[in-house]
């Protein structure tokens, strides 16, 4: 009986980890997409400022 319910602990376990794991890369994903977002932003906002700036002078 304890090692049934041993083996079940040790599913359950390894389950959980998995989880973790693959909620943590989603994570990160999601983290680097946002990062890239903003990368692409700050190029596109330095190069409106850059092309605006040099129309005036």
């Amino acid at each position: 009986m304890e090692q049934v319910y041993a083996n079940s602990n040790r599913e359950l376990l390894s389950f959980l980890i998995i989880l973790f794991f693959s909620q943590l890369y989603y994570f990160s994903f999601i983290l680097e997409r946002k990062q890239h977002e903003n990368v692409h932003f700050f190029t596109y906002f330095c190069g409106r400022l850059f092309y605006n700036g040099s129309r005036v002078t």
